[in-house]
């Protein structure tokens, strides 16, 4: 008979040494009403270590393709398709306005969910114009990395411009989810035009980040091939049957705001199942737990993953 596996210690992390500490080996001191646990080597308050089991990363993808529609997320992309179809439909400004609605959203999803919430966010509150547009640039000052040689090809004639338009337009499927999502993550344009978290993202984890893009651009051809069947089937419905494809249209674009937000999501798990070798640093557990609950969150907890 085997005998089971002998359950992992508890540890406690320590910011100033940068190390886990077992539990057993940490110092007591009376705080109020509890007691705090202080690293044994140099006296610093720690943190409880919150550790759970790495699922492989197709399993965390695959569930953060579905995302969206999972438990009650999709009340959030009800309300979020509904505001930035609404949205599109202000004369001349429209489009922006729509745009800027959803590529915040996107952010946010990105941000959050990076720090392990698994819950949609609420829909940001806009209160000025500056908060629709402000995304929208930042996501434009993205692209300008991984637009760079495409830019360069249209610039030449001949075969240097086939050639460097097909590097280019490789560069730019490997390069642009790095780049959004370290300008989603750092939320500044500085990050946006910094080249150097990007490849910093692709180096440390190629091969995830190969399966993430191969998700990803196959969210893309997803979203165009949903997009392309909808325009047809109501035009095919808008002579016959026209008080139908008129709502039917506005559902479908409803519908389509599912294809951005699986991919931010897809983003925000990268991030999140990869902190530690991206250097990032975990994401915000729960207060670490002190007997008597005195000094909650003197030490922020650390969470690690059990390989």
């Amino acid at each position: 008979m085997m005998n089971a596996p002998a359950a992992a210690p508890a540890l406690r992390y320590c910011r100033r040494c940068e190390a886990d500490h077992p539990e057993s080996e940490c110092r007591a001191v009376p705080a109020g009403s509890g007691t705090l646990l202080v690293c044994p080597t140099c006296g610093m308050v720690t943190g409880a270590v919150l550790r759970r089991d790495r699922r492989p990363l197709k399993d965390e993808l695959a569930d953060a393709v579905r995302w969206p529609a999972k438990g009650d997320n999709w009340i959030t992309w009800l309300a979020l398709g509904l505001g930035v179809v609404l949205f599109s439909k202000i004369p001349m400004v429209g489009g922006m306005l729509s745009l800027g609605a959803l590529c915040s959203y996107v952010f946010v999803v990105v941000q959050r969910g990076a720090r392990g919430e698994e819950e949609a966010p609420p829909a940001a509150d806009f209160q000025s114009w500056w908060d629709l547009a402000l995304p929208v640039m930042q996501g434009v000052a993205a692209m300008v990395i991984p637009a760079l040689p495409l830019a360069c090809a249209l610039r030449l004639d001949g075969p240097a411009r086939w050639a460097l338009g097909l590097v280019g337009a490789l560069w730019a499927v490997a390069l642009l989810p790095a780049a959004l999502a370290s300008t989603a993550y750092g939320g500044s344009f500085s990050r946006a035009l910094n080249p150097l978290p990007m490849f910093a993202l692709v180096g440390r984890i190629p091969v995830d980040y190969a399966r993430t893009v191969a998700v990803l651009a196959a969210l893309a051809v997803a979203w165009l091939a949903a997009k392309g069947a909808a325009f047809g089937l109501v035009r095919v419905l808008l002579v016959p049957l026209p008080l139908l494809a008129l709502p039917l249209s506005f559902a479908l674009d409803v519908a389509m705001v599912f294809f951005p937000l699986a991919m931010a999501r897809v983003v925000a798990v990268l991030l999140r199942e990869r902190a530690e070798e991206l250097g990032i640093g975990a994401p915000p557990g729960r207060v670490s737990a002190v007997s008597g609950g005195a000094a909650a969150g003197a030490a922020a907890p650390r969470r690690a993953c059990a390989r």
